[in-house]
């Protein structure tokens, strides 16, 4: 019988007769089914070592209870491996390795067959990022810690030896002390040659 409409279903009654007389009438309840449409195609989240796969069911299920095949390809679709059958219209993969680019596809089957596959694009799972240390902020009323070396050394002019810190701090030290005793001498013979020549005078 032809020109019947998918997913609606039917009732018939059949009689079957002879010379000797008719059979009672036998009922017989039937519907038509073709078919699903094919799947939304598949949205693909990644995750570290996984991946989240959703689709939209099929606009028509053909008359019949619909279930999706789910399968994956590692090699760019060459090879498919089947991740599962199920009537939902999302699942989780794991565990994927990271860094490796996996495809998806989902088809849609019912009892009269299969839409076509629906394939999604290619993703690639990756390892979460580590949270950044934090640092306190600087501002001009936080001062900067110094951190100060006594036995860091600093090079002499004119020479690739290295003179210590501590040593040149000493050095530094003594020509001040020096300069002050040369200073004090100068005014103390100032003052003698005053007295001098205020004699003479």
């Amino acid at each position: 019988m032809t020109g019947l409409r998918p997913g609606v279903r039917y009732y018939f009654r059949i009689q079957s007769y002879t010379v000797v007389g008719d059979s009672p009438w036998v009922e017989v309840e039937a519907f038509s089914a073709a078919a699903p449409s094919a799947a939304g195609i598949p949205v693909v989240s990644p995750g570290d070592g996984s991946a989240t796969v959703s689709w939209t069911p099929s606009v028509s299920d053909g008359g019949s209870a619909v279930t999706y095949l789910v399968e994956r390809s590692l090699d760019s679709g060459l090879t498919w491996q089947v991740v599962a059958i199920t009537t939902a219209s999302s699942l989780t993969d794991a565990p994927l390795q990271n860094g490796v680019a996996v495809l998806y596809r989902v088809t849609a089957t019912n009892i009269v067959g299969s839409a076509s596959p629906s394939v999604s694009s290619p993703t690639t799972p990756r390892a979460a990022a580590g949270p950044d240390t934090p640092r306190a902020p600087v501002t001009p009323e936080s001062p900067v810690p110094v951190a100060w070396d006594s036995g860091a050394t600093l090079p002499s002019t004119g020479s690739n030896s290295a003179l210590p810190v501590g040593a040149l701090g000493g050095a530094l030290l003594l020509l001040g002390a020096g300069a002050v005793i040369l200073a004090r001498r100068r005014e103390t013979n100032d003052s003698i040659a005053t007295i001098a020549d205020a004699a003479e005078g």
